[in-house]
């Protein structure tokens, strides 16, 4: 398009009042589409988002501690790509919506030094702690554990022999899945089988025959490793392998890359209306978002 046009028509303000919400909502609260006055167009912002998360994932650390230290032409750099594919930004004085995109999901958790640590107990939790864990590992899980009446907190047999067991394949393989757990919960108090830890759910993806679910626990590859907890997360909810690296790479553009982001994200008091976006936004699907909702309260529990 010519200059001049650009010139003759003049462009939409960044408004003053930050929206918190992506879509138009029923309480009229402030909201990236109504304030691009795409309500009747909800298509040219899924595009503009879709573009903005496709070259925000390429250029930005996007970390919340660090977004307002990006660099100004990382900024001017994804703006131009998304303009390039998506003609509706040049409506905008330099591009507004794609940084307000981008804060909308991160805004809620740039929390201050310290904020995560007193939400704690000076002990450390007894809650779920999500890690990587190793092929070779969850099928030395698979081979070790046996069916039967009880199962201790971290989901293993308590029978003599079956521990017995185990530990001998353990002292074969480094990194032991069931000899690290065993010896890091040994002492921690009795859970029913109902409230089975993520790890928990690992023996039971493990034990089966078919073995695509192995490799869910690190689906995005060893240079992805501040994604492994979250990755480990997905996995405890049984997601299949390609939704879950798409959620994964969603949290991570949240901000969500740790466990202390993801004990914080799963007690924030806006949680569930972000799922909900998600739904809208077409990110997740109806069960999805209840997998999730599922896994965070469990989550939740042990914060």
């Amino acid at each position: 398009m010519p200059s001049h046009d650009h010139g003759s028509q003049r462009r939409i303000p960044a408004p003053k009042v930050e929206a918190k919400y992506l879509y138009t909502n029923k309480a009229g609260k402030p909201s990236l589409q109504s304030q691009m006055g795409l309500q009747d167009d909800r298509s040219q912002l899924e595009a503009m988002t879709a573009a903005t998360r496709e070259a925000a994932l390429r250029h930005f650390d996007l970390r919340p501690s660090t977004y307002r230290e990006q660099r100004p032409e990382v900024l001017r750099t994804v703006k131009d790509l998304v303009a390039k594919e998506c003609a509706v930004l040049n409506r905008y004085e330099d591009g507004w919506p794609v940084s307000r995109y981008i804060q909308i999901y991160l805004k809620n958790l740039h929390v201050k030094k310290g904020q995560i640590s007193a939400r704690r107990p000076a002990s450390k939790s007894a809650g779920p702690r999500y890690r990587e864990v190793a092929k070779s590992q969850l099928a030395s899980a698979s081979k070790a554990t046996r069916p039967g009446p009880s199962r201790d907190s971290a989901g293993f047999m308590q029978r003599q022999a079956t521990e017995e067991a185990s530990r001998g394949r353990a002292q074969g393989r480094q990194g032991s899945l069931v000899g690290a757990k065993r010896d890091e919960e040994h002492n921690s108090s009795h859970v029913s089988a109902s409230t089975l830890t993520p790890l928990s759910s690992a023996n039971r993806l493990a034990s089966r025959e078919a073995s695509p679910e192995v490799e869910y626990y690190n689906p995005l590859g060893p240079k992805a490793r501040s994604r492994t907890i979250v990755t480990s997360f997905l996995a405890s909810l049984r997601i299949p392998g390609p939704d879950s690296i798409r959620i994964a790479e969603l949290f991570d553009m949240m901000g969500i890359q740790t466990q202390d982001y993801l004990e914080l994200f799963a007690t924030m008091e806006t949680r569930d209306e972000w799922l909900q976006e998600l739904v809208a936004g077409g990110e997740l699907t109806p069960i999805q978002m209840r997998l999730l909702r599922e896994g965070l309260d469990r989550v939740k529990r042990y914060v």
